[in-house]
């Protein structure tokens, strides 16, 4: 009996028939290099996630299998099978391996079901006709291929580019992989191998080169011992000795061949899967995994004995296994736009348009604030004042062209959801002439407005910030290094090392700051809100000096991350009209959601009042009549990236109109 702590010593795959991926599929195409495919980036989306849930493997393997004639095995009966062909002599699957015939393409599929991510999956069944817009990829080659990039590995094991697809096959959708393979066996002219060492044993009638880690592996046939149940079993992999899953003395090697090809004892353990993807073998319901020994096991279902040679040593119930896995990781990068259009009331002429791409990111919604106009009811157009006065705004569904709202607030709030993605500000204006016609009455809540911006002189704010700010100096861009190293040869024999320096630079932006209500009467609490996000990029490679591995780009090993604290820096104290206490000038804001690339922060919960806000103190001035302007800030810090932490200070204006107090009264009733 097996013992089952060693399933991943020696694993069983598929019949004599092509072996590939559980989930893939694989075949020669004639259609000319990648038409109708996407060329792989092989940079495009190197920060993104990868987790068991978004990837799936594409590509899987390609298998040759050699046949010889049971009853004469000799070399002139031999013939391979492949998805190169069904009847290959030895010399055509030779010039295939060496690339000495014509390119061919291999398309490998894999089915969209197997991605275990519900939104992913759903996302491409709904808009694989769209030609899934919103999806993001990341490609990597799944194999200890040799270079320093995937850029690298694929010049290594692909002739000239690999496309990719996603297409709607009938009822399902799948993902596709476009690429002509190349074929890496034991090098037969290297001198630095013994005969031994290039070439399988104990086959005398036939020469057929080791497989070469992790580029190929060799398998057997197996079947039932001789005078046992003669039955198919699969086939068995040959573990080379540098692969992860060998195990000394308990890896199946290419030796380890006993009398009439019996497989030596606890040389084979099925793992649980084979049963599935082997349907034609006995296994497939038949044999329990756990049951199968290896001393009911023999290479190939016919031999012949000849002094102490088989039936294997003509070359047959043998094959190779060529590994070409790509490992596809997905993610959605859903997008609403908000298109601002100014129109010109007297003409109805449009003066400027634009459209505004917004990522939701995690968000199940986006709001946008939008400043129309100035205090002088001029309207503001790309973020500039014009010599248009502002009149009204509406703002519009783009799915179904209905109205949302309307109104004449020099503020238009645009809220996006991925159910209603896309809308439209339409902001009406008119010159800034007489006209004859009587104009609208103005809205009296507009004479308190706030400016367009927080850029707001000095001599016009009631109340700045306490000082000093928490960071000594700002910094929202990081700039950093980091190097890899290889060893080359130089045409004298030397030894030499040579160094790649990539430069990153990270940024950190704020964007967005909201207070609210605004205007306020003093006493009262602002609701804050403060959203962050960061990125980064490769800005720069260099090498120490000339060797042939080329740069590219790479994913720096230490990432960013967004900022971890945000402090509110205010000009008071917050008291009550009996001056108990409420609040201090330094409030440290609560962080109340953060992932790889942002973080937001609110007003922290106040054990006082049983609120989450920024108060305002009751004595702070202005008044219905003469509102008053005020100025909060913010010191974003934390995160960062190679032992630099970000810092930076944002400033938020808002205007105090009355005090409390003016709300409460009583009533008497006789």
């Amino acid at each position: 009996m097996i013992d089952l702590k060693r399933k991943t010593i020696i694993f069983l795959t598929m019949i004599l028939t092509v072996i590939f991926s559980a989930i893939t599929s694989n075949c020669i195409v004639s259609a000319d290099e990648l038409d109708g495919y996407t060329k792989v980036d092989w940079s495009w989306n190197r920060d993104m996630e990868t987790t068991d849930d978004n990837a799936v493997i594409v590509g899987g393997n390609i298998p040759f299998w050699r046949y010889v004639n049971k009853t004469d095995p000799s070399n002139n009966n031999a013939i391979w099978k492949s998805i190169y062909g069904d009847e290959l002599s030895d010399d055509e699957v030779t010039k295939i391996w060496r690339g000495k015939l014509d390119e061919k393409y291999v398309v490998a599929s894999v089915d969209v079901a197997n991605i275990k991510d519900e939104n992913i999956r759903q996302y491409i069944y709904d808009h694989v006709d769209e030609d899934v817009p919103d999806l993001k990829f990341k490609f990597d080659i799944d194999a200890d291929v040799e270079g320093d990039s995937n850029n690298e590995k694929a010049e290594t094991l692909f002739n000239g580019d690999i496309g990719y697809r996603v297409y709607r096959d009938g009822d399902t959708c799948k993902i596709e992989m476009k690429f002509s393979p190349k074929f890496y066996l034991i090098d037969g002219n290297d001198e630095s191998l013994s005969d031994e060492e290039k070439v399988l044993p104990n086959m005398p009638k036939k020469r057929l080169p080791r497989a070469r880690y992790p580029y190929s592996s060799v398998i057997f046939s197996m079947w039932g011992y001789e005078g046992g149940s003669n039955e198919h079993y699969g086939a068995l992999e040959v573990v080379e000795g540098n692969d992860p899953k060998y195990i000394y003395g308990q890896s199946f090697g290419y030796g380890d061949i006993l009398e009439k090809g019996k497989i030596p004892n606890n040389m084979v353990y099925p793992n649980f899967e084979a049963g599935e993807i082997n349907q034609e073998g006995t296994w497939a319901g038949t044999v329990e995994s756990d049951m199968l020994d290896s001393n009911l096991i023999r290479i190939g279902q016919q031999y012949k004995q000849k002094g102490d040679l088989w039936y294997y040593s003509y070359g047959g119930a043998v094959g190779y296994n060529f590994k070409f896995p790509f490992k596809v990781s997905l993610g959605l990068d859903l997008h609403g736009t908000i298109t601002k259009r100014f129109i010109n009331s007297t003409t109805g002429e449009v003066i400027f348009e634009d459209t505004e791409s917004i990522p939701f990111g995690e968000s199940d919604s986006i709001t946008k604030t939008y400043v129309l106009a100035d205090n002088s009811c001029k309207a503001i157009i790309d973020n500039s004042e014009t010599e248009y006065i502002y009149e009204r705004y509406k703002v519009i569904n783009g799915s179904n062209s209905e109205n949302v709202i309307e109104g004449t607030s020099v503020y238009a709030n645009v809220d996006l959801s991925p159910n209603t993605p896309n809308k439209t500000l339409e902001i009406y204006v008119r010159p800034d002439t007489p006209i004859e016609t009587p104009t609208e009455t103005p809205n009296p809540d507009n004479e308190n407005r706030p400016p367009s911006n927080d850029e707001v002189p000095d001599d016009e704010i009631e109340t700045v910030p306490l000082d000093p700010s928490i960071c000594d100096s700002d910094t929202n861009t990081i700039v950093w290094q980091e190097q890899t190293k290889h060893t080359v040869s130089t045409t004298d024999g030397k030894r030499l090392t040579c160094y790649h320096t990539y430069t990153y630079k990270a940024k950190l932006k704020v964007d967005s700051i909201k207070l609210s209500p605004d205007p306020i009467k003093s006493g009262y609490g602002l609701d804050a809100e403060i959203k962050t996000s960061i990125s980064y990029e490769q800005t720069n490679a260099q090498k120490s000096y000339s060797c042939s591995q080329r740069l590219g780009t790479r994913t720096p090993s230490d990432k960013p991350k967004p900022p971890t604290k945000a402090t509110a820096r205010l000009g008071w104290t917050s008291k009550t009209f009996d001056g108990d206490f409420i609040q201090g000038s330094m409030v440290d804001m609560n962080k109340v959601s953060s992932n790889s690339t942002s973080a937001t922060f609110s007003a922290p919960y106040n054990n006082i009042v049983n609120e989450s806000k920024l108060y305002t103190d009751l004595w702070l001035s202005g008044t219905k009549e003469e509102p008053k302007r005020h100025k909060i800030a913010f010191d974003i810090y934390g995160g960062g990236v190679d032992g630099t932490e970000w810092c930076t200070t944002v400033e938020k204006t808002f205007i105090i109109n009355g005090d409390m107090y003016e709300d409460a009264y009583t009533t008497s009733t006789y």
